[in-house]
């Protein structure tokens, strides 16, 4: 969400993340959080809605979108993530959703923004066949695009719009107990592995090592937010970038806690004193 919201700022969109459900201390009562969270996106009227869906999240978020039509019935609802990028159709044919967005969405979203904004995308139709990496609705029926290659240079994208989280009203990271945000040094994954998506593509695209490292300097010295977790496939995949981020984080002297995903064949004691060294506390 952060690095969608940034891309979009970049171009000149005024863009909302709701990362947490408003405050709601006298309950716990899932559909009522949805619906004091329809409520909120409601109030900003949006034109375009976007929602992530994970799997094991999936009823949550297509009662979400069925709450949010209510308030908004002429907003394009946008669904992105793992389970679009895995069930479009089914989603689509299930759901108040208007568009899939599959794999990564930074360009997709901007392109469908910037139609929207030349009043050339009220609803679904036409217009959405020219915008590459998407499934839609039209006329009862579902439609797919052609694929849009992963971004090659992600260098190239804008830091994350962390100032949209609302960080300062996160809660302590369960495994680090200390708030934290996420960071990607590397996207894609060359493994095979048959439970898996991989939305990413199995061409894995590096983040330079200083922007890496400039990014946590810079959560950390403008929202004061220490932990991190690294939500790479797997750290070290690439030994030696990997290797050259932890060694970046220590020249720099940056003061952080972080975990990560890795597997055990990819991880050596050279490496695993790296990481210490720089912050990781948890595999």
């Amino acid at each position: 969400l952060p690095y969608l919201a940034a891309v979009l700022e970049e171009a000149g969109f005024e863009a909302k993340i709701f990362d947490l459900y408003p405050p709601s201390p006298d309950t716990d009562d899932p559909v009522v959080l949805d619906q004091r969270l329809a409520d909120a996106i409601a109030q900003e009227q949006p034109i375009i809605v976007g929602v992530t869906i994970h799997t094991p999240d999936y009823v949550e978020r297509v009662r979400l979108a069925k709450l949010i039509r209510v308030h908004l019935p002429h907003a394009l609802l946008v669904a992105g993530g793992h389970h679009p990028s895995a069930e479009p159709m089914h989603l689509l044919q299930n759901s108040d959703f208007d568009v899939c967005v599959i794999g990564e969405g930074e360009k997709t979203l901007l392109e469908i923004a910037q139609h929207v904004a030349k009043d050339e995308g009220e609803g679904t139709g036409d217009w959405l066949r020219n915008i590459r990496g998407v499934v839609y609705k039209q006329e009862g029926q579902i439609v797919r695009t052609q694929l849009r290659p992963p971004v090659p240079d992600l260098d190239s994208l804008p830091f994350p719009a962390h100032h949209l989280l609302g960080l300062e009203n996160y809660a302590p990271h369960p495994n680090l107990g200390i708030k934290s945000t996420g960071i990607l040094t590397y996207r894609g994954c060359p493994m095979r592995c048959a439970y898996c998506l991989n939305p990413q593509g199995r061409r894995v695209r590096k983040r330079s090592p200083l922007k890496v490292a400039d990014e946590i300097a810079r959560v950390v010295g403008e929202f004061g937010v220490c932990g991190f977790n690294f939500y790479d496939n797997l750290f070290g995949l690439d030994r030696k970038h990997a290797l050259a981020v932890c060694e970046e984080i220590i020249r720099r002297r940056l003061e952080l806690m972080w975990d990560c995903w890795t597997a055990g064949d990819l991880v050596d004691a050279e490496l695993a004193e790296r990481m210490r060294a720089a912050g990781c506390v948890r595999v």
